[in-house]
């Protein structure tokens, strides 16, 4: 498999933005890693909008530059590849600990030819420690355009406490943290929605529910319908056989306090692909790769290393939006 695979990088409508691949369950591997060079007044917000990436994501795969001042000239990494997370059927799977959701199309959406799929990817925010978005398999139940927010009892309480106290029900509008769209989940409380907060997304901020930028919302929305399967899980950790090359994924996480156990399962995983497939792996990467949790998919065989294409065109105004075509 060719890891630079040819990317085109065209001007589009914001709502088209999200980054699309196609995929069979014999490369799981997506997209492909990149880097782009920062202009003098960049912020790593403003380049993880323009490449729709997360703030947690962008900022964990560049732990050496300032997040608001990386300088003009820095080369900023771009965590645009993905091990994709096993999922059992078409649907949304969001997985908290890289704070991404993932959409697999139904079959009758895709006329790929060969059995291929197509799968969407967006960063999200979910909710913070005292309010964690929990782990569940559920479903979409309704879907909502310009929604009312009615705010909890508990969340009003809270606003009161902090001095901002919280109308019962606040109507659409620039107010409005639900945005332009909203997916009901069979969770009492639980949304997928937008949020008049773009900035925010990648950072655990919200009360729980799962909040995605205008224009990702807005491309999600018209492709899912009442019923489908919503999956949430934490996995830190992803693992892909590709080609003869193992892959492996880390994110820092947040909530979860068991993540030497969960690193436990995965070098068992690895061991037993290294044993059926008789590939050398290189076991202090791994480790390293887990502790600094990078959130970049490295190969694990011996003596491979991460390639990256650069990026040399970059739009001239902020948050100008691409579309990854592969």
């Amino acid at each position: 498999m060719n890891l630079l695979l040819v990317l085109h990088c065209l001007l589009v409508p914001a709502q088209s933005r999200a980054a699309s691949y196609h995929y069979d369950y014999n490369h799981t591997l997506v997209g492909s890693l990149q880097s782009t060079t920062a202009q003098e007044d960049d912020t790593l917000i403003d380049i993880a909008r323009e490449f729709a990436l997360g703030y947690e994501e962008i900022i964990q795969a560049n732990p050496d530059l300032d997040p608001w001042l990386p300088g003009g000239g820095s080369r900023v990494i771009l965590p645009s590849q993905f091990i994709l997370p096993q999922q059992a059927g078409p649907g949304v799977y969001i997985n908290l600990a890289e704070m991404r959701l993932y959409y697999y199309e139904a079959a009758e959406q895709s006329s790929q030819p060969g059995g291929r799929k197509k799968v969407s990817t967006y960063p999200i925010s979910i909710g913070r420690e005292e309010w964690r978005t929990p782990i569940a398999g559920t479903h979409i139940v309704d879907k909502l355009v310009q929604p009312t927010w009615y705010p909890p009892e508990s969340i009003r309480l809270e606003h009161e406490q902090n001095g901002d106290p919280l109308p019962r029900a606040v109507p659409p509008g620039a107010d409005n943290p639900l945005g332009e769209y909203a997916l009901q989940l069979d969770l009492p409380g639980y949304f997928i929605h937008g949020t008049n907060r773009p900035e925010g997304v990648g950072m655990r901020v919200t009360h729980g529910c799962i909040r995605l930028r205008p224009e990702d919302i807005g491309d999600l929305f018209p492709q899912v319908v009442k019923g489908t399967k919503v999956t949430i899980r934490f996995t830190p950790h992803k693992i892909a056989l590709v080609d003869g090359v193992i892959y492996f994924e880390a994110h820092q996480g947040g909530y979860d306090r068991h993540n030497q156990a969960l690193l436990a399962e995965s070098l068992i995983q690895v061991s037993r692909l290294s044993k059926e497939h008789n590939i050398g792996v290189d076991w202090e990467r791994m480790i390293r790769i887990a502790k600094r949790g990078r959130g970049i998919p490295e190969p694990l065989n011996i003596g491979m290393r991460p390639q990256v294409a650069e990026i040399r065109l970059r739009s001239i105004k902020p948050h100008t939006p691409r579309h990854y075509i592969f």
